[in-house]
């Protein structure tokens, strides 16, 4: 876990571990009180101890997900829909990497 200023691209903090307990030391080390209660955006991954630490430490803070893990959940949310709705019906089987190509690249057998 790294806090930094965006803005200078300077690393104010490295943290040990992905938990609660190191990212609340980092922001301890990182930043005074006053300084936490000015942020106003935080740009994290979604991982569940930043987020909840953040949200207890920097209260006005807004929390812009990166694309990565943006994409990778909607990824796995279809494909648990897709694997959800082949059970239903087998015409959809084989038909993963056909949903989630883009419409133009098609072939013309996938595109029936």
């Amino acid at each position: 876990m790294v806090i930094s200023y965006p803005m200078s691209g300077v690393i104010l903090e490295v943290g040990e571990d992905r938990d609660t307990s190191s990212i609340e030391q980092a922001l301890y080390y990182a930043l005074m009180q006053s300084q936490l209660g000015s942020i106003n955006t935080v740009s994290m991954d979604m991982l569940k101890p930043y987020m909840k630490s953040i949200e207890g430490k920097v209260p006005n803070a807004e929390f812009i997900h990166d694309k990565f893990h943006l994409v990778n959940n909607l990824n796995n949310s279809i494909s648990k829909v897709r694997r959800r709705e082949v059970q239903k019906n087998e015409t959809l089987k084989n038909c993963r990497y056909i949903l989630l190509k883009n419409e133009q690249n098609l072939t013309g057998k996938q595109q029936v």
